[in-house]
Protein backbone atom coordinates (compact mmCIF):
# COMPACT_ATOMS: atom_id res chain seq x y z
CA UNK A 1 0.00 0.00 0.00
CA UNK A 2 1.69 3.14 -1.13
CA UNK A 3 1.38 6.08 1.24
CA UNK A 4 -0.88 8.12 -1.36
CA UNK A 5 -3.80 5.07 -0.78
CA UNK A 6 -7.36 6.79 -0.96
CA UNK A 7 -9.30 4.70 1.52
CA UNK A 8 -13.28 3.34 -0.07
CA UNK A 9 -15.88 3.01 3.22
CA UNK A 10 -19.26 1.94 1.83
CA UNK A 11 -22.10 -0.66 2.99
CA UNK A 12 -21.93 -3.31 1.51
CA UNK A 13 -25.35 -3.09 -0.09
CA UNK A 14 -23.56 -0.19 -2.32
CA UNK A 15 -20.87 -2.36 -3.10
CA UNK A 16 -21.67 -2.38 -6.93
CA UNK A 17 -21.43 1.78 -6.83
CA UNK A 18 -18.44 2.21 -4.48
CA UNK A 19 -16.71 -0.18 -7.11
CA UNK A 20 -17.47 1.98 -9.59
CA UNK A 21 -16.32 4.84 -7.49
CA UNK A 22 -12.86 3.23 -6.99
CA UNK A 23 -12.48 2.75 -10.90
CA UNK A 24 -13.29 5.94 -12.18
CA UNK A 25 -10.76 7.46 -9.31
CA UNK A 26 -8.61 4.95 -10.30
CA UNK A 27 -8.43 6.12 -14.25
CA UNK A 28 -7.79 9.58 -12.49
CA UNK A 29 -4.30 8.12 -11.07
CA UNK A 30 -5.97 8.38 -7.39
CA UNK A 31 -5.06 4.79 -5.99
CA UNK A 32 -7.35 2.82 -3.94
CA UNK A 33 -8.04 0.78 -1.11
CA UNK A 34 -11.08 -0.81 -1.34
CA UNK A 35 -12.50 -4.39 0.73
CA UNK A 36 -12.97 -7.05 -0.34
CA UNK A 37 -10.55 -6.79 -3.38
CA UNK A 38 -7.38 -5.80 -1.65
CA UNK A 39 -7.21 -7.81 1.49
CA UNK A 40 -5.66 -11.08 0.89
CA UNK A 41 -6.32 -14.83 1.15
CA UNK A 42 -6.40 -15.38 4.74
CA UNK A 43 -5.98 -12.49 6.23
CA UNK A 44 -8.53 -11.07 8.83
CA UNK A 45 -11.06 -8.76 7.37
CA UNK A 46 -10.98 -6.67 10.11
CA UNK A 47 -7.80 -5.99 10.51
CA UNK A 48 -6.75 -5.39 7.26
CA UNK A 49 -9.62 -2.95 7.12
CA UNK A 50 -8.51 -1.13 10.08
CA UNK A 51 -4.73 -1.13 9.17
CA UNK A 52 -5.77 0.17 5.97
CA UNK A 53 -7.80 2.96 7.24
CA UNK A 54 -4.54 3.53 9.29
CA UNK A 55 -2.22 3.73 6.36
CA UNK A 56 -4.38 5.54 3.86
CA UNK A 57 -3.66 9.50 3.42
CA UNK A 58 -7.22 9.97 2.67
CA UNK A 59 -10.83 8.55 2.71
CA UNK A 60 -14.11 8.84 0.62
CA UNK A 61 -17.38 7.75 2.09
CA UNK A 62 -19.99 6.56 0.24
CA UNK A 63 -22.71 8.10 1.52
CA UNK A 64 -26.50 6.16 1.14
CA UNK A 65 -29.07 4.84 3.43
CA UNK A 66 -27.37 1.84 4.19
CA UNK A 67 -24.08 3.52 5.37
CA UNK A 68 -26.05 6.10 7.58
CA UNK A 69 -27.15 2.57 9.16
CA UNK A 70 -24.20 0.62 8.63
CA UNK A 71 -22.81 0.24 12.27
CA UNK A 72 -19.46 -0.93 10.31
CA UNK A 73 -19.35 2.51 8.42
CA UNK A 74 -20.02 4.68 11.31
Amino acid sequence: MTSATTFVSYASQDAFHATRLSEFLEQHKVVCWIAPRDIALGQNYGEAIVRAIYHCRCMVVLLSEHSNQSKHVA
